[in-house]
């Protein structure tokens, strides 16, 4: 993994550079910090302090429009390797900016209120202050889709990697996929999800959008491991 441009601030470009694959990302830090995670092959650890509202995040090009091509795929291994609380706020998918660091939707500090920074965005939502439990969310232009729990896999086990896929087709129609790794760390596939596997009119379909992960530790050291980030569609138009 390499970083170019790393000045130790709260908002710095790079280039991230994983088993061969390459991408711009802004990375956005409040309180955390983003650093080589060491590992064969590459990683990137997403680490938060113990400050209230601390995030740290990486979002990739503004670059994706559903009405201009589909599908649009978002795909990446993750790994809650530190979770001090057991509180870890992550956000995985699609959001509508990436000047500024959020967590596109997340549940409301103390509760379990749904609420999104994003106007437009979906993808996976972990609240584990709530449960381990990966869920489905959306934001349509405002308005809020249901939190939906994704049962028929694996949940977050602190220290284990899962790799998540968000698929936006037609309509911004959304598949959601959560797949898991054995032992030995070789990828055993998608499972297959009971409830929650996709979902209809996710998000508006003339909005640009970027690919993002985040994290929030919810005042605690949170470090999210993450590596083989790969995102793609023919739509793919660099406005940002």
């Amino acid at each position: 993994m390499h970083l170019k441009n790393y000045e130790g601030g709260k908002i710095y470009p790079g280039t991230y550079v994983d088993n061969d694959h390459m991408g711009d990302w802004s990375m956005h830090v409040t309180g955390g910090t983003l650093v080589d995670g060491a590992l064969p092959g590459g990683a990137m650890n997403l680490l938060t302090d113990t400050g209230e509202g601390d995030i740290a995040q990486m979002t990739g090009p503004l670059a994706f429009e559903v009405d201009v091509g589909v599908p649009i795929i978002f795909e990446c291994d993750l790994n809650v390797s530190v979770d001090a609380s057991t509180a870890a706020a992550i956000f995985f998918g699609f959001t509508d900016q990436n000047a500024a660091g959020e967590i596109p939707i997340e549940f409301e500090d103390g509760g379990a209120n749904l609420a999104a920074n994003a106007t437009d965005a979906v993808g996976f939502m972990l609240e584990a202050e709530d449960d381990a439990t990966w869920a489905a969310v959306s934001v349509n232009a405002g308005t809020l889709g249901a939190n939906t729990a994704l049962t028929g896999s694996t949940d977050s086990v602190v220290g284990t990697w899962q790799r998540l896929r968000v698929a936006i087709g037609a309509s911004g129609d959304t598949t959601y996929g959560i797949g898991q790794y054995n032992t030995n760390n070789l990828f055993l596939g998608f499972s297959v999800l009971t409830a929650g596997e996709t979902r209809s009119a996710a998000l508006s379909t003339s909005v640009v959008l970027a690919p993002t992960i985040s994290v929030d530790g919810r005042a605690a050291a949170v470090t999210l491991q993450v590596r083989n980030p790969m995102f793609r569609g023919p739509g793919m138009e660099v406005t940002g």
